[in-house]
């Protein structure tokens, strides 16, 4: 199950309390992982440098409770190999703060050279 991060539901909270939320991410980025990362971000393995960089997320409008991606994301073919079972929203190309995150319906093995894409 998706879950907000540490990160996000502390901004969430203090803007609750009265506290400015500050400036939006101007980037967002999905990674992926091996394990679960966590409401800290900080537990399993991000894979994304194995398979190929973090990669920039366009949004549409936000409708009936949903936001998904605009266009298909797409991270080409995978430079090495590994397993990924969960995603990570990003405020950064590397590094950063973790702003949502959860699993996919089943892991996936990748090898290197495959594509490896996420649909709309």
């Amino acid at each position: 199950m998706p879950g907000i991060s540490d990160y996000t539901r502390n901004k969430v909270l203090n803007f609750l309390k009265g506290t400015a939320i500050g400036t939006a991410p101007t980037v967002r980025t999905i990674a992926l992982w091996n394990g679960n990362p966590g409401s800290a971000g900080t537990t399993g393995t991000d894979v994304s440098a194995s398979v190929s960089a973090r990669q920039n997320i366009v949004w549409s409008a936000a409708a009936s409770k949903i936001k998904q991606n605009s266009a298909a994301i797409n991270w080409g073919a995978s430079a090495g190999a590994a397993t990924v079972d969960y995603w990570s929203l990003r405020d950064a190309t590397t590094a950063g703060n973790q702003l949502w995150y959860g699993p996919f319906s089943q892991a996936k093995t990748i090898a290197a050279g495959d594509t490896v894409e996420i649909d709309i």
